[in-house]
């Protein structure tokens, strides 16, 4: 799985003629990461004095977007491997026999 990479091996599985990681599991990457720096700054705004202070109106507001970002953070994650399994289907229906008209009907069918 791609996912279970490190972020070394992810380059260079991108950077090869491997046709995954493509661009839909790089963009899934990067919105894991972005989601991640909002975290990290709710992480630090959580343990300020002026956060355990507020109002817990404020405080559950923010660990509710926390608790989204989270959810996102995962779901980011788990679109890596998706987009690879999905695009590897593709490719698999596209190497799909087509000599005759059944076989051309079945590999449509796979491709659409």
């Amino acid at each position: 799985m791609l996912i279970d990479k490190s972020v070394r091996e992810f380059v260079q599985e991108v950077n090869s003629s491997s046709p995954t990681p493509g661009g839909g599991g790089v963009s899934a990457l990067v919105g894991a990461l972005g989601s991640s720096l909002v975290a990290m700054y709710l992480h630090l705004s959580m343990n300020k004095k002026k956060f355990t202070e507020a109002s817990d109106e404020v405080q559950q507001m923010i660990q509710e977007k926390m608790d989204k970002l989270q959810l996102s953070i995962q779901g980011f994650l788990d679109c890596i491997d998706m987009d690879a399994e999905a695009f590897n289907t593709v490719i698999n229906a596209y190497k799909l026999p087509k000599s005759n008209e059944e076989e051309i009907q079945v590999r449509q069918e796979a491709i659409a």
